[in-house]
C-alpha cells in the first residue's frame, strides 16, 4: 500500500509540474512536514505506525482511567464489558494482534515522545515497562504527535544529507525552510494578491523540490558564454543578470507586511512609520539612503514592551547572494556552508563599498564613517540577506521570530572599526527582536476570537507575516528566473517592436552551418572570428526588388546575409555558400502569416565584438518564433482539411496576427492620449513623439478657447447686472426723496425691467417692483462674482509644475521611445519608459511613480553588482 501511495503521489506531482519523473529526494521533500520545511503531503510511511500506536494508546487510557470531558473534573468510567478487552495489553504473547503490534512499536514511539530520540541515544533510560506505563497514562497525545513529526522529518533530512549529488546538497539547507513552503501549499487563495500564476507556481515548486527546470540537453547558453545549469542557479551568480529588480521586489513586499506588523506589535503608531529609501539618515550626507526599508520607533508605545528599544530608527538593507559553488562542499558541511555564505552577506552589508557626499558643501565621508554616523545618531542597520532559495540570515530571523540569543560577531579589519560597532549593535538587545512574537501576544490579548488574515490559515500575525514574506521572496526569485530564461530564449521586448520579422525568416541557424561546402564543420570555426559590419550593411541593402521568377526580396536578403556571414568566417573558402535555398523558398512561399521584412540595415547589425557562437545563439532565438508560427499554421491547415472547426478566438488575442507598426502606432497614440489626458495630471505629461505633442497642444488650445469664451460671457453678464443695478439704485433714491412715479414711456426707456408699471400706480407698488428687480440683479452679479472667485483659486494655466514633477508613459514592453526598464512602486510590475524620465505613469495600475534614477540609485545598482562579485 505504501508503494501505491508513493506512485500516486509521484504521478500527481509529475502531472502538475509537467515533468516525466520525480526523483527520490523530491518525493521525500514533498512528504516532510511543513514545520521541517517540506510540503507536508500525507504519506502512510510517516503516519501509519504513529497513528495506530496513538489510537491504541488512547483506547487503553480510556479503559483504565475513564474519559475526562472538557471543563469537567471527574471522569466517566466505561463499563466492564469494554474495559475487560484491554486488560492484557501488556502481555507480549497476547492473542490479540493489535496488542502485539502495539508492543512492537510502542516502546520506540514512547521513547521519542519522552526524550526526542530513540532508545540508543538516551544515556540513562528508564525501564521499558515504566516507559510504556508513563506513555499510556500521562503523555499528551498532541505533544507526542508533534514530537514524532519533528523527529521523522529530522531523520529524513539526515538521510537526504548523505546523498552523493552535490547539486542537491548545496541547496538542501535553504530548500528546507518552512517560510518557503507556506506560500506554495499553506495559504488561503481567497485574496487575489495571494495567488501565483501557473508559470511562477511550477517554477517555484520545481525549485522547492530541486527538480530540473530544463532537460539536460535543452539548457540554454548564457550571454556570458557558459551553459546555464539545469536548476537555474546560474541566473543568481552571473553578472549579465542584474538583481536590483529582485531586491527591490523583496524590499517592497517586506515593507508592506511590516507596516501592519509593527503597528500590531506596538513599535509604531501607524503604517506611515514604516517606509522605503529614507533620506537624511546621515546628516553629513543627507542624500545617502543606506536603508532599503526602515521603521521609525515610537518610544511612547515601545516603552511598555518587554523588548523595548531606545533607538530611533531600525533600517534594513536587502541583498540576494550568489549560490554556493560545488567546491565549497569539499570544505564545509551543507548547513555550515549556507550559514557561512549568509554571514558573509551580512558582513558585506556592514562593510559598505560606498560612502556619501554632501552636494551642498562638497564634503565626502568614507563608507566606515557613514556607518559610524548611523550608530552615533541612535539608529541601527539590520542586513536582510536572502539566498537563491529563499533562506534568510540569522540577524533578520532574530528580528522576526528570534530571542535574545544572537550569532557571534566576526572580526573586522582595523580600518572598519565602525562596521564592527554596527554589527555589535545589531546583535545586542538594544535592537528589537521577536517582532512577530510580540505581535502575536498583543493580538491574542485583544482579538482572541478573530483571524488576523483572510482565513483560519492565517489566524495570528506571525503565521500571516511568514506567509506574506515567504510569498514575496518566492515571487521575486521566481520572476528573476523567468526573466532570465526569457532573455536567453525569446527575442527581447525591444527587438519585438523594432523589427517586423526575425532575422532569418526562412531558415534556421543549422541551415547556415550544414550548407558549408568542402565539408567544413562548426568545430573548425575560429572562436575569435569577427564580422565585417560595413560590408554586412551593404549586403543587407543590396537586394531591393522582387525577381521575375517569384523569389521575393526578403529571401534574397536573408540568403545574401547568411552567405556573407559564412564567407566572413571562412575567408579561405571562397565557394562557401548556403545550400538548400530553393527548399527554404518552397517551404515559405505561401505563408500568409508572415510580415514584410525591413530592409533597414541598422536593425540587423550585430554589436561590435560578436563572435560566431553568439551570432548562432541570436539566429536560433530569432528563428524559434518563426518555427512556432509555421507550426501553428500547418496545424490549422491540417484541421481545416479534416473538417475540424476551430473554437472562437480569445477576445484578448491579437486578431491582427503578427506585429504591424501601423496598427501599433495608431493604438499607442490613442491609448497614450486616453491615459494621459486626465483632469489634474495632464499638464505635466511629457509626450514621447512630435505627433503626440501636437495632439496634446491642440487639445490644450481648444480647452483654453472654451475657458476664454466662458470668461467673456461671465464678464458680460456681470457688467450688464452692474449697470442695471446702478439705474435701479438711482431710481430708488429719487423715489425715496419724494419723486413721482414716471410714465410708462419713461419707465420703459430707463428701466425695461419695470416697464409694466403705469403712472397711476402707487408709490409703494413701484418701490416694491424696484426692490424685486434689485434682488434679482444682485443674485446675477453674485453668481458671476462667485464663478470668478472659483477661477481665481485655481492656479493660472500658464503656471506649470516644476520640471521634476513631469512624467512619461510606462508600458509593459519596450518601444523605440521607451527603452528604460523600471519597476512600478505600487504594483511592482516591470515596465519600460523614456530614458530621461524622472516619473512615469504605470499603464498597468494607473499610478504615477518615481524612477529613482538619481545618482544614489545608480550607485545602488553598482554597489549591488560589486557585492555580488565579492560574494561570488
Amino acid at each position: 500500500m505504501t508503494d501505491q501511495f508513493s506512485t500516486l503521489l509521484n504521478s500527481f506531482l509529475a502531472r502538475v509540474l509537467t515533468t516525466s519523473t520525480i526523483p527520490p529526494h523530491a518525493h521525500v521533500i514533498s512528504t516532510i512536514s511543513l514545520h521541517n520545511g517540506g510540503l507536508g503531503m500525507q504519506h502512510p510511511r510517516l503516519t501509519a505506525v504513529p497513528s495506530f500506536v496513538f489510537t491504541t494508546k488512547r483506547c487503553i487510557q480510556y479503559a483504565e482511567q475513564g474519559i475526562i470531558l472538557p471543563a469537567t473534573t471527574s471522569s466517566i468510567t466505561l463499563p466492564k464489558t469494554l474495559t475487560s478487552l484491554y486488560k492484557n495489553w501488556r502481555n507480549p504473547s497476547s492473542p490479540c494482534t493489535s496488542f502485539r503490534i502495539f508492543q512492537q512499536y510502542a516502546p520506540d514511539i514512547a521513547c521519542i515522545a519522552r526524550y526526542g530520540t530513540t532508545i540508543d541515544g538516551v544515556d540513562n533510560p528508564i525501564t521499558e515497562e515504566t516507559l510504556l506505563n508513563s506513555f499510556v497514562s500521562t503523555t499528551s497525545l498532541a505533544t507526542a504527535q508533534d514530537t514524532i513529526k519533528r523527529f521523522a522529518g529530522a531523520r529524513y533530512i539526515t538521510n537526504l544529507e548523505h546523498t552523493e549529488d552535490v547539486s542537491i546538497l548545496q541547496a538542501l539547507p535553504s530548500i528546507l525552510e518552512p517560510h518557503s513552503s507556506l506560500p506554495l501549499v499553506a495559504m488561503s487563495r481567497t485574496n487575489r494578491q495571494d495567488r501565483m500564476d501557473s508559470r511562477s507556481f511550477v517554477v517555484a515548486m520545481k525549485r522547492k523540490l530541486r527538480l530540473e527546470l530544463w532537460p539536460s540537453p535543452s539548457t540554454p547558453k548564457c550571454i556570458c558564454g557558459s551553459m546555464v545549469d539545469k536548476y537555474g542557479d546560474h541566473f543568481f551568480s552571473c553578472q549579465s543578470f542584474n538583481k536590483t529588480t529582485m531586491s527591490n521586489a523583496i524590499r517592497d513586499g517586506t515593507c508592506k507586511v511590516m507596516k501592519r506588523i509593527c503597528v500590531t506589535a506596538q513599535y509604531c503608531n501607524s503604517g506611515d512609520a514604516v517606509d522605503t529609501e529614507k533620506k537624511g539618515v546621515v546628516k553629513t550626507a543627507p542624500l545617502s539612503r543606506p536603508f532599503d526599508w526602515f521603521m521609525d520607533v515610537n518610544h511612547v508605545t515601545a516603552a511598555t514592551l518587554k523588548q523595548g528599544t531606545a533607538l530611533s530608527t531600525i533600517g534594513f538593507d536587502v541583498i540576494v547572494i550568489s549560490p554556493p559553488s560545488p567546491s565549497d562542499l569539499l570544505q564545509y558541511a551543507p548547513l555550515e556552508n549556507t550559514t557561512r555564505l549568509l554571514r558573509n552577506g551580512e558582513k558585506g552589508k556592514f562593510m559598505r563599498v560606498k560612502g556619501g557626499t554632501n552636494k551642498l558643501t562638497g564634503h565626502t565621508i568614507s563608507p566606515d564613517q557613514l556607518m559610524g554616523d548611523i550608530v552615533d545618531s541612535h539608529q541601527a542597520l539590520i542586513p536582510q540577506v536572502v539566498d537563491p532559495w529563499g533562506k534568510w540570515n540569522e540577524l533578520f530571523e532574530r528580528t522576526l521570530i528570534g530571542d535574545r540569543a544572537a550569532p557571534p560577531v566576526p572580526s573586522y579589519p582595523a580600518s572598519r572599526r565602525n562596521a564592527q560597532r554596527m554589527h555589535e549593535l545589531a546583535c545586542s538587545t538594544r535592537v528589537p527582536f521577536g517582532l512577530l512574537n510580540s505581535a502575536n501576544k498583543t493580538w491574542k490579548t485583544s482579538h482572541s476570537d478573530s483571524w488576523y488574515g483572510d482565513s483560519y490559515l492565517a489566524a495570528d500575525p506571525k503565521t500571516w507575516a511568514l506567509q506574506q514574506i515567504g510569498l514575496t521572496i518566492t515571487n521575486a526569485l521566481t520572476a528573476h528566473l523567468i526573466a532570465g530564461h526569457d532573455k536567453l530564449t525569446l527575442p527581447s521586448a525591444a527587438a519585438k517592436h523594432r523589427q517586423t520579422k526575425p532575422l532569418l525568416c526562412e531558415m534556421g541557424a543549422s541551415d547556415i552551418l550544414v550548407g558549408l561546402s568542402q565539408g567544413s564543420r562548426l568545430a573548425e570555426l575560429s572562436p575569435v572570428s569577427r564580422f565585417d559590419f560595413t560590408s554586412l550593411s551593404s549586403v543587407l541593402t543590396s537586394g531591393n526588388a522582387p525577381t521575375d521568377d517569384g523569389v521575393d526580396t526578403e529571401r534574397e536578403i536573408n540568403t545574401s546575409f547568411a552567405n556573407h556571414i559564412v564567407k566572413t568566417m571562412h575567408p579561405d573558402e571562397p565557394n562557401a555558400t548556403i545550400m538548400g535555398t530553393s527548399a527554404a523558398a518552397a517551404n515559405g512561399s505561401d505563408d500568409d502569416d508572415s510580415s514584410s521584412c525591413s530592409s533597414d540595415s541598422s536593425e540587423f547589425i550585430f554589436p561590435e565584438g560578436t563572435t560566431e557562437e553568439e551570432a548562432v545563439a541570436i539566429w536560433e532565438r530569432r528563428s524559434e518564433v518563426r518555427v512556432e508560427r509555421r507550426e501553428r499554421l500547418r496545424q490549422r491547415e491540417e484541421r481545416a482539411r479534416l473538417g475540424i472547426v476551430d473554437p472562437p478566438r480569445d477576445p484578448t488575442e491579437n486578431i491582427m496576427g503578427e506585429y504591424d507598426p501601423r496598427y501599433h502606432d495608431a493604438w499607442m497614440a490613442c491609448e497614450r492620449y486616453a491615459n494621459m489626458n486626465r483632469p489634474g495630471i495632464s499638464e505635466n505629461y511629457v509626450p514621447s513623439t512630435s505627433g503626440m505633442a501636437l495632439l496634446l497642444e491642440q487639445t490644450r488650445q481648444q480647452k483654453a478657447k472654451v475657458r476664454y469664451e466662458e470668461e467673456m460671457k461671465r464678464r458680460q453678464q456681470e457688467e450688464s447686472a452692474r449697470q442695471q443695478l446702478e439705474l435701479l439704485y438711482a431710481e430708488q433714491r429719487r423715489i425715496a426723496q419724494g419723486g413721482k412715479v414716471p410714465s410708462p414711456t419713461t419707465i420703459g426707456g430707463l428701466l425695461p425691467c419695470v416697464a409694466s408699471i403705469n403712472s397711476n400706480a402707487s408709490t409703494s407698488l413701484y418701490q416694491s417692483a424696484l426692490a424685486d428687480q434689485v434682488r434679482e440683479y444682485e443674485r446675477l452679479r453674485r453668481s458671476a462674482q462667485d464663478a470668478r472667485s472659483e477661477d481665481d483659486k485655481k492656479p493660472p494655466p500658464t503656471k506649470k509644475g516644476p520640471v521634476t514633477q513631469r512624467y512619461y508613459l510606462a508600458t509593459s514592453y519596450a518601444t523605440q521611445a521607451q527603452t528604460k526598464p523600471v519597476s512600478c512602486n505600487f504594483c511592482s510590475a516591470s515596465m519600460y519608459t523614456n530614458q530621461v524620465a524622472d516619473r512615469y505613469f504605470c499603464q498597468k495600475c494607473g499610478h504615477i511613480s518615481e524612477c529613482c534614477d538619481d545618482e544614489d540609485a545608480r550607485w545602488e545598482g553598482k554597489m549591488q553588482d560589486a557585492e555580488d562579485m565579492d560574494m561570488s
